[in-house]
């Protein structure tokens, strides 16, 4: 008999340690600067050539998964074509850094990315993978979320694409927050 109760009381300390990594924490509520609808323009670089795209469009920041990880879905459109993106969110308790995970309709793969919050000056900065459709290939990225304004989020992802390994802007989205704006399905 004793060892069902042993076996009991084991459970019981991995669900303690379970309940105590998902509980509210300040790290977690930085991600919900992120909540509720934007207006969005995304500037996309194209290294090497003069051209730079604008899009315009609409995202949309909302909880899923009970609340542990939040989710900004981004719908846009430039001369005709869409630019479509799933960022999904979370702090990682266990590692105690922000994570991120990208999917966008621009090349079938992960942007992963893992970073740190700057309290002070209001920056997520991560750094992480990505594939890369313009050059057939992956290469480091580096994500910063400038959350400084209640009302704003500027989002700058840079790569080290220049002669040299020389970091150069690939895209830039700024969001606009909608006042008291439904969620949206994107």
């Amino acid at each position: 008999m004793k060892q069902g109760s042993d076996e009991r009381d084991e459970l019981g300390e991995i669900f303690d340690v379970i309940r105590d990594q998902n509980r509210e924490t300040a790290e977690r509520g930085v991600l919900d600067h992120l909540l509720g609808v934007w207006d969005v323009q995304v500037d996309f670089f194209f290294l090497g050539t003069s051209v730079r795209k604008q899009a315009y469009g609409v995202a949309d920041g909302r909880h899923i998964v009970g609340g542990r990880y939040l989710q900004l879905a981004i719908a846009t459109d430039y001369d005709g074509n869409s630019y479509n993106a799933l960022i999904i969110l979370c702090f990682d308790a266990v590692i105690g850094r922000y994570m991120s995970v990208l999917l966008d309709n621009t090349v079938t793969s992960l942007m992963t990315c893992r970073g740190d919050f700057d309290g002070e000056r209001r920056l997520l900065t991560e750094e992480g993978e990505f594939s890369n459709a313009a050059f057939g290939r992956r290469h480091p990225i580096r994500a910063t979320w400038d959350l400084t304004d209640d009302n704003s989020v500027d989002l700058l992802w840079e790569a080290p694409l220049g002669e040299d390994g020389a970091w150069f802007s690939v895209l830039r989205a700024l969001m606009t927050r909608r006042p008291d704006e439904e969620a949206v399905d994107l």
